[in-house]
């Protein structure tokens, strides 16, 4: 019995209960009231009244009007027609957008939602992008065909399954730009990200690049002030400052021989912004999804490397005398291969000169002019310059050296010796002053007449030394005379120059008294006859 008064009881609660909810739902039931056969079939495929779809728009869904949430803001502007399909027209923040889940009920006017996130689908990309909203509309300005068949055709890209149209002109054209995914994208490489340089015409060139990617699609980079661009593609050339390529251009750089730092483009994006659809999800799944698309600013960038490296080096030449002396004021002339001078130098006091940043190559250096008291060596020599080197030539040349001799002559007979006097025997002196107080060298007169100093280096292109006789021939007075004798150098070929002088001496003499006697008078008889002291 107490079971049966607890059921009762309940049933009691409930009967309230639903009485009270139909009294709420009473007006807005008045709302949506309308006759079976006044209703159509809306975008989401339901049955509903011209006042259902009023109230759709103004934003009531299902008799009660959603509280406005953070996201983007969603208005519903009603249905349109085409061909015996029906879409929704809606904006968000102003801009159309389409429904691409038709099966699923129409989101009111201020509808919340995620506030749009990009949805990559290149499917559902190339169908917005040639739809009656793209920048590759085909639709032209037949806006209510072209709305139909684009929020159509995006929804089965997006479902996977027909969402009707096919009867419509233009529904084959833009699903099959849809199905192709053909659209102009940002996307971009270059075809080589790092160029290798060589040496051409003198200066280093790299290997040919190429920008792959829409040729609407700009891309812009700073280049270093000695490094020059050249457009394969469009014939343009600059050096430094900032280059701008586009897709599909080919192009390569060049630079000095004596640059050597790599370049690099560094990170660069297109011109060419991102076509994207925004997706927007609303708060309640049960609503179709919205879907637009626009412009935005790539989120990827390319760059590429240059690299250079010197390509020149050094020389260093060291004049050298067979003596051992390192040697200045020897010049040279530097030829590269093509026999050109490309540099004249002298050696310095030290021997050496050096000649920088010569281009990587073959060369001929010849001595054009030796130094003084040396001899020249003319004998082309060859030396190879490589990149970041120096290389090394070292000359050795003879040093030019002097002889004096001298010759002992009689001054009053010339070569003949008067009486028992002799021309050979006697000594001279090689001294190198004037005092003749430094002696260098001593020769005997032989017996021709003839003596030779040692050979001496000249040291220079011109030197005095001074020639004294020290004992004079046997018969002969000494000559005291410091005779100097001036040795100089007239070409730079001569390696022993020779200097020859006939020295004379004075042979002795001295003086007697010659008496005569006889054996008988003689002329006795003229004297007798004379006086005593006559």
């Amino acid at each position: 019995m107490n079971r049966y008064k607890q059921i009762k009881k309940v049933f009691a609660i409930l009967m309230i209960a639903i009485i009270s909810l139909s009294t709420i739902f009473t007006p807005l039931k008045s709302a949506f009231a309308s006759e079976i056969n006044g209703l159509e079939t809306s975008p989401d495929g339901v049955l509903k009244s011209a006042e259902m779809e009023e109230a759709l728009k103004k934003g009531v869904n299902n008799g009660m009007l959603r509280a406005a949430r953070a996201g983007s803001s969603v208005v519903y502007k009603g249905q349109v027609s085409y061909g015996g399909s029906i879409v929704g027209h809606f904006e968000v923040d102003g801009e159309q957008a389409f429904c691409i889940e038709h099966p699923k009920a129409t989101p009111p006017t201020g509808t919340p939602n995620d506030g749009g996130n990009i949805y990559r689908n290149t499917k559902v990309t190339a169908a917005i992008y040639y739809g009656i909203t793209g920048s590759g509309n085909i639709f032209g300005s037949d806006w209510t065909r072209g709305t139909v068949l684009t929020s159509l055709i995006v929804s089965e890209m997006y479902l996977g399954s027909y969402q009707g149209g096919q009867n419509i002109s233009g529904y084959d054209e833009l699903k099959a730009k849809a199905l192709a995914g053909d659209y102009p994208k940002p996307n971009a490489t270059f075809a080589k990200t790092t160029l290798t340089s060589s040496i051409v015409g003198g200066v280093q060139k790299t290997e040919t690049n190429k920008l792959n990617a829409d040729p609407a699609n700009k891309f812009t980079f700073s280049l270093a002030s000695q490094v020059t661009f050249y457009n394969v593609t469009t014939g343009a050339k600059q050096t430094g400052g900032n280059v701008v390529i586009k897709g599909g251009d080919s192009f390569y750089f060049t630079a000095p021989l004596t640059y050597d730092a790599d370049f690099n483009s560094g990170n660069i994006s297109g011109s060419l912004k991102e076509f994207t659809p925004i997706l927007y999800r609303m708060d309640d799944d049960n609503l179709q999804k919205l879907v637009k698309g626009g412009w935005y600013d790539p989120t990827f960038t390319i760059n590429f490397k240059a690299e250079f490296e010197a390509r020149t080096g050094d020389l260093d030449i060291t004049k050298k005398g067979t003596d051992g002396k390192l040697l200045a004021g020897a010049s040279y002339a530097l030829k590269n291969a093509a026999g050109t001078v490309v540099a004249n130098v002298t050696t310095g006091a030290n021997g050496k000169v050096s000649i920088k940043d010569l281009q990587q190559g073959d060369y001929t250096a010849t001595e054009t002019k030796a130094p003084a008291g040396y001899t020249i060596d003319t004998t082309p020599r060859k030396v190879t310059i490589t990149a970041g080197q120096t290389a090394l030539l070292t000359f050795t040349n003879k040093f030019v050296s002097f002889r004096i001799t001298g010759h002992k002559a009689d001054s009053e007979t010339g070569d003949a010796a008067q009486g028992d006097a002799k021309l050979s025997g006697g000594k001279y002196g090689l001294y190198a002053d004037a005092a003749a107080t430094v002696l260098l060298d001593e020769a005997v007169i032989d017996a021709k007449g003839n003596f030779t100093f040692k050979t001496l280096p000249l040291e220079g292109s011109t030197k005095t030394v001074y020639v004294k006789e020290t004992v004079a021939p046997e018969g002969y007075n000494l000559d005291t005379t410091i005779y100097p004798a001036v040795v100089t150098q007239t070409d730079n070929t001569t390696e022993v120059i020779t200097q020859n002088k006939t020295y004379t001496d004075k042979v002795m003499k001295g003086s007697f008294d010659l008496i005569k006697f006889g054996n008988k008078p003689l002329l006795q008889s003229q004297l007798a006859g004379l006086k005593d002291g006559e």
